[in-house]
């Protein structure tokens, strides 16, 4: 992200349209004076809605084609053109930088819902270099915080180095499996509740030993229930082209492959490009390194949880491809399109949540139910 640049009017789908921001009362006296010389004044570009305890709540006000009003027709920031990056509200100015705050350090990544980051992350030679950086986080909004030295939180960069590792050299399928094995092994202590540092650490000697990472690899996992999996997140899928105005393109894509034959049509893409399985392998592995390391599993209750989720990506982020390459467009970019897309409609989205509740009443154990849908 040092070398990161905003593409601006270039942008297939730009973040200032359809994304609404949260306009702190601090943010709102920053804006002030850039925006009172705007047809129709502050009120016409600001709406303020709720009382809170960092003061008075806004947002923008969209116009019918769901735009900020402060964008220009060239696609550009009016606000930032004329006044600099300091009027800015925290949120526009730190887009698409994801910012840790740790007591050691402060770390500055890239959300992949953005499809200039999304982009980076595939043709970059390598992607999680650790560069020094003199961004000025001060502007920054920050995502992710740890304050704590204890147990789950102040082993952070010990076990999500260790699970991203766990897949290196490994197909994606088999490298996946491995991380689920080793998060499902330690969920009931290792977890918000409880860190049984001693039992972990023994546990992540368990799967650095050669010969038992072998005996784990080629262990069978059924995917019987395939099908049942499939066409629930079909069915789930639904739920995140809901029409509120938000996400016009990521849900059109979407909407485009959920006709009433969509698990069959899927399957039937995935015979029909079979090299495009292969071609997946390496964005994917990119993609999943990417989830370990800028998207902190603190944020969840548990690492089984953060595979969860990751699982759930991965098979729709196959589905939007093949979709995508079905009607002609090239797969690099039929890979940029899913990825953005997915990460922008699921991490702002309670989908996880429910499609997890649904998947549980398949009677399939956890194992079993990864094992499927990476095979999606």
């Amino acid at each position: 992200m040092k070398n990161f640049e905003c593409l601006g009017g270039d942008c297939p789908d730009t973040c200032c349209a359809s994304w609404g921001i949260e306009l702190t009362s601090d943010c709102q006296r920053r804006l002030k004076p850039a925006v009172d010389g705007i047809e129709g004044g502050y009120d016409a570009v600001i709406e303020t809605y709720a009382e809170s305890r960092r003061g008075r709540v806004g947002c923008f006000r969209f116009g019918s084609d769901n735009r900020c009003p402060l964008l220009s027709s060239e696609g550009l920031c009016s606000v930032h053109a004329s006044h600099g990056e300091a009027f800015l509200p925290l949120t526009c100015a730190s887009y698409p930088r994801a910012v840790g705050v740790r007591p050691q350090a402060i770390e500055v990544g890239g959300f992949l819902s953005c499809p200039e980051v999304a982009r980076r992350l595939i043709e970059t030679s390598d992607p999680f270099a650790l560069v020094d950086s003199h961004i000025d986080v001060s502007r920054l909004e920050e995502d992710q915080r740890i304050d704590s030295q204890m147990g789950y939180e102040s082993m952070l960069d010990e076990v999500r180095v260790f699970v991203a590792r766990l897949g290196e050299g490994l197909a994606l399928r088999d490298g996946v499996m491995l991380m689920a094995r080793f998060c499902a092994a330690t969920v009931a202590w290792f977890n918000r509740s409880s860190c049984q540092q001693d039992r972990f650490s023994e546990t992540m000697r368990h799967f650095s030993t050669p010969s038992e990472l072998d005996e784990l690899i080629k262990q069978p996992v059924s995917i019987r229930g395939l099908q049942a999996v499939g066409e629930t997140l079909m069915q789930q899928l639904g739920d995140l082209v809901v029409d509120d105005g938000r996400y016009a393109r990521p849900k059109q894509m979407i909407t485009d492959l959920l006709t009433e034959t969509a698990w069959t049509d899927h399957l039937d893409r995935c015979h029909r490009w079979p090299g495009l399985i292969d071609q997946l392998d390496d964005p994917l592995h990119r993609y999943v390194t990417h989830h370990w390391l800028t998207r902190w599993y603190t944020n969840g209750p548990d690492l089984d949880y953060h595979m969860d989720r990751l699982a759930l990506k991965l098979a729709l982020i196959r589905i939007v491809v093949f979709a995508r390459r079905d009607v002609q467009i090239p797969a690099a970019d039929a890979m940029v399109d899913a990825i953005y897309a997915v990460d922008r409609l699921v991490e702002h989205h309670g989908w996880v949540h429910r499609c997890r509740r649904a998947l549980s009443g398949l009677n399939m154990t956890g194992m079993e139910l990864t094992a499927c849908l990476l095979a999606v």
